[in-house]
């Protein structure tokens, strides 16, 4: 389905398969076909790098978010994991 995205795309059976849920192995490359990366990439040069510049910048601040998370909710079940699957 990754490989002819075009022909599945909208389709009940990609809905039903999205659904069920989408391997690991496979979830990233799922994701950016079904956003069309490529072609989003290809409609605004220069966009990607600019965003991931801004992001790096702005990861000065995580380990603010990541200690707060961890003392505000120290015994919630979705953060004892840091980057967990929940």
């Amino acid at each position: 389905m990754i490989k002819n995205h075009s022909k599945y795309r909208g389709s009940d059976k990609f809905q039903r398969r999205i659904y069920k849920g989408i391997p690991a192995q496979v979830r990233g490359k799922v994701w950016a076909v079904m956003l069309e990366v490529d072609k989003r990439k290809a409609q605004n040069p220069g966009k990607y790098a600019e965003m991931k510049e801004l992001a790096r910048l702005g990861a000065t601040h995580f380990h603010h978010i990541d200690s707060a998370i961890a003392w505000t909710f120290r015994n919630h079940l979705m953060f004892r994991e840091r980057y967990g699957m929940k």
